[in-house]
């Protein structure tokens, strides 16, 4: 096996565009990004396999003194993993497992995108197990993503896959948008994207208020979590392999869907809505069902609607539009189990989260009809894909 670091970005681009499971953040305008915004550097490598094939791992590095880490991508940049034509293979993602794993003296974190999950966990046991022997820790956690089909275009999408009760949702919301006057703009351009932001913060704010955080702690958690300039950097990277989508009732931003792409393959990335437009104009059904239109205008053959945080109600979002959960997991080979206790830590975070949010749904007062009500938010918009949750 023979490794080029950088990868050539010329090999890198056929492979991308001979991989149907390729995802935006595979690109080498993503790496770019990600390495001017986070201090890391283009550490991308391409494998020369022994059966004449290539493929290419988008990878960026960070040192710390002595220690190095590597990223297939940083955390809170999405989907790695490997490039090749017409897909990774199990036995190449063994190769490079085998390879990366052999430099002990760095720590390496791969996220592979959702179509090849299944090569990625075929390859990781026997690997994990020789790391295992080797006195270091090798550490996969389980993921999980919502992927939806759109094979057969917008008829079949609705036809065979959308939930009758979601077509009946879609319907009524169209009917209250009609009424309203919402209108729906897509695009690429600074104007939307800020009018995208703005929706984001009326989100937080409201989010702030339902957990009792202060506005400016909430708004610096999700700045931190989310920074604006890292949107802004990508959806100019990409350009019109990006789009904004922006629900406008009497030109007021409303909701809000970002959506990304690479070949046939659709992300969709951001989404947030306006609580009190989400109750009267169903407004975060809307803009996922104009999601789903667009997508499929543009030829894509599958969309990746990303995890759903452990929201119950979130999941159930998404599967009444038809999309399926697909099981998938990411990977750490490091000398010390850092990893361990970084996945242990954002678990606790998680849990108590949802704990504060439970309680103050079990004090909320009984509605008219003597159920509890839900907190002012408690149903509201959630971010569909990636980690857009302060």
């Amino acid at each position: 096996m023979f490794v080029v670091s950088p990868a050539p970005r010329s090999v890198w681009g056929e492979l991308l565009a001979s991989d149907p499971g390729a995802m935006p953040s595979q690109t080498p305008e993503w790496l770019d990004v990600a390495c001017r915004q986070g201090g890391w550097r283009d550490a991308s490598r391409l494998y020369e396999l022994g059966s004449g094939r290539a493929v290419v791992l988008p990878l960026a590095e960070r040192r710390y003194g002595r220690w190095t880490v590597r990223a297939s991508l940083p955390r809170r940049w999405d989907a790695g993993g490997l490039v090749a034509a017409g897909g990774v293979r199990p036995d190449e993602v063994a190769a490079v497992l085998r390879e990366l794993a052999a430099d002990r003296g760095r720590r390496t974190f791969v996220r592979p995108g959702f179509s090849q999950a299944a090569a990625w966990a075929a390859a990781w046991d026997s690997v994990a197990a020789r790391r295992g022997r080797r006195g270091a820790s090798a550490l996969a956690v389980a993921r999980r993503v919502h992927v939806l089909d759109l094979s057969g275009g917008l008829d079949a999408v609705w036809g065979r896959r959308v939930s009758a009760e979601m077509r009946k949702g879609v319907r009524r919301a169209r009917r209250r948008a009609e009424a309203a006057g919402v209108v729906v703009r897509w695009g690429n351009s600074p104007e939307l994207l800020a009018m995208s932001e703005e929706v984001h913060r009326q989100w937080v704010d409201r989010r702030a208020a339902e957990r009792h955080l202060p506005r400016p702690v909430a708004r610096l958690r999700a700045a931190r979590a989310e920074p604006a300039s890292r949107a802004r950097a990508l959806l100019g990277a990409l350009g019109d392999a990006a789009a904004v989508g922006v629900a406008l009732a009497g030109g007021v931003p409303v909701a809000t869907q970002v959506l990304l792409f690479q070949g046939a393959v659709a992300v969709f990335w951001r989404a947030y809505a306006d609580l009190d437009a989400s109750r009267s104009l169903l407004a975060n059904v809307l803009m996922f069902a104009e999601a789903i239109e667009f997508s499929c205008r543009r030829g894509c053959r599958v969309a990746e609607l990303g995890e759903s945080g452990g929201i119950a109600s979130l999941e159930r979002f998404k599967e009444r539009f038809g999309a399926l959960a697909w099981p998938m997991a990411e990977y750490t080979l490091e000398r010390l189990p850092v990893q361990r206790l970084a996945v242990g830590a954002e678990r606790l975070v998680a849990s108590v989260d949802r704990h504060l949010l439970a309680h103050r749904t079990a004090r909320a007062p009984a509605s008219p009809r003597g159920r509890p009500r839900s907190p002012r938010g408690t149903n509201g918009p959630t971010p569909v894909g990636g980690a857009g949750a302060p």
